[in-house]
């Protein structure tokens, strides 16, 4: 296991998002999350506001495809 990491609403919002100028960097650091070399962790409460935001720009079943599969890389944490 690599080194262990929590990201917040925007770097999360970075990730999914090709508009946010930072856009290009979170996708290097969630490649290197998806590689193994980081442990990524979010909490309940980064979930569920990204969501909230994210949520004018897709539909609920391409929401619930993104979240699966974040979430098969990045651990979620209790509140």
């Amino acid at each position: 296991m690599g080194t262990k990491i929590f990201l917040d609403t925007n770097i999360l919002l970075d990730i999914l998002d090709d508009k946010r100028s930072s856009h290009a960097d979170a996708k290097e650091l969630y490649h290197l999350i998806d590689n193994g070399d980081l442990h990524a962790y979010i909490s309940e409460s980064v979930l569920t506001t990204a969501d909230y935001i994210i949520q004018k720009m897709a539909a609920k079943e391409k929401r619930v495809s993104i979240w699966t599969e974040l979430l098969d890389t990045i651990e979620l944490l209790p509140c």
